[in-house]
């Protein structure tokens, strides 16, 4: 650390002590994000700044209770990093991390990120913390430019939302900034390997088993998956995140199961990524007779190709087949679509709480953090024959 822009009136009504505390704050503010540095030691202090130990140690003990400094061992104090996020952003400064620019994060299915955003500034509006939106240096940018925005981003905020990935691998800048423990960080709707990093997460499970039980109350005995990956449980790849999506038609296969209801593997439809994939698999299976009562999709826009698909070759919903989405979003084009609802909103919320927690606890469990989803009925459900 550098003590040599230390100043001390001397002449002044201010004691030295309350002075030298306050000038070790602007130390302890500039040092580099490692945190963890050893302030000097009473005696070295002493004699570097020419006063007395007395007053060095009525400093320390000053900056000790406001929980800058802790004790590691007898007579050697360190940064707290708890206490140094703390004191850095009073009130405390959030980062939202994004994968692209904000307006090209809002181009897909903006109603998305849009809710999520919603939760965090809401959240963050009611203790009024300020939120700032920033991207990471290009994936090639030089190792120097990378430690820097880093760095910046350790001094200046208090903690950071992951708002998704670049999908590209290697990429080192979002892999330096996930490994730094020096500012708290979670990430919403995803997982991912880095245990320091708190998950916010929608409970799937919560939502598939109510749509399971209300399926079930319909008489309804078979079930269709309409998914866009390429199996049950996808062999995902990336190394930062995994986009919590990966598990949920495995999740509702397995709740419908367990209420009785059939969902064979040949009324299962993957890899349906567009509206023409869709009306393939939903012709090829019509052909085959081997239509269930219900299918399931892995979002409602999915679900949407799906009853254009059903109108194109003359079957009709739910008279014919009741079709369930997943998002609950809430635009014209899918309303009166049987839905689960995701919590798109309280996760963001709670992404502000779990940073707020961290940094005036320091505590950073527990590591993932479940927000229930739930089902929403719609016309598109009905018992067949109802």
């Amino acid at each position: 650390m550098q003590y040599t822009d230390i100043k001390l009136e001397r002449s002044s009504s201010t004691p030295l002590f309350i002075q030298l505390a306050g000038e070790l704050k602007k130390v302890i503010t500039r040092t580099a994000p490692d945190c963890g540095a050893k302030v000097l030691s009473e005696r070295k202090m002493a004699e570097l700044l020419s006063v007395s130990r007395l007053t060095v140690r009525k400093a320390y003990s000053k900056l000790a209770e406001e929980g800058l400094l802790e004790h590691k061992a007898a007579r050697i104090r360190r940064i707290s990093p708890a206490g140094r996020r703390k004191h850095l952003s009073s009130p405390p400064c959030l980062g939202i991390l994004l994968p692209y620019d904000f307006s090209r994060v809002m181009e897909f299915n903006h109603q998305i990120p849009l809710q999520y955003f919603k939760g965090i500034t809401d959240r963050a509006s009611e203790n009024k913390i300020a939120i700032l939106t920033l991207q990471l240096p290009d994936a090639n940018s030089p190792a120097e430019k990378m430690a820097s925005f880093i760095s910046d981003t350790a001094n200046c905020l208090s903690g950071i939302i992951h708002f998704g990935d670049r999908r590209m691998y290697p990429d080192s800048p979002l892999q330096k900034m996930m490994r730094c423990k020096q500012i708290p960080q979670v990430i919403i709707s995803a997982d991912t390997a880095f245990p320091h990093i708190v998950q916010i997460v929608p409970d799937i499970s919560t939502g598939a088993e109510e749509t399971a039980k209300a399926v079930c109350a319909l008489g309804i005995k078979q079930a269709g998956i309409v998914s866009f990956y390429n199996r049950w449980y996808p062999q995902v790849t990336r190394p930062y995140f995994v986009d919590i999506s990966v598990t949920r038609a495995k999740i509702f296969r397995d709740a419908f199961e367990r209420y009785g209801i059939r969902c064979d593997e040949k009324f299962c439809f993957f890899n349906c990524a567009s509206y023409p994939d869709v009306l393939k698999n939903l012709l090829l299976a019509r052909d085959a007779g081997e239509l269930p009562e219900l299918f399931w999709c892995q979002n409602d826009e999915i679900a949407l190709w799906f009853i254009r698909a059903c109108r194109e070759i003359g079957l009709s919903v739910p008279e014919d087949i009741s079709v369930i989405g997943f998002d609950g979003i809430e635009l014209p084009e899918f309303s009166g679509l049987a839905t689960v609802k995701m919590p798109f909103y309280e996760i963001g919320a709670k992404a502000v709480d779990v940073l707020l927690n961290a940094i005036s606890s320091g505590d950073f469990s527990p590591r993932q953090v479940l927000v229930d989803t739930r089902f929403v009925p719609g016309a598109t459900l009905r018992a067949k024959g109802g």
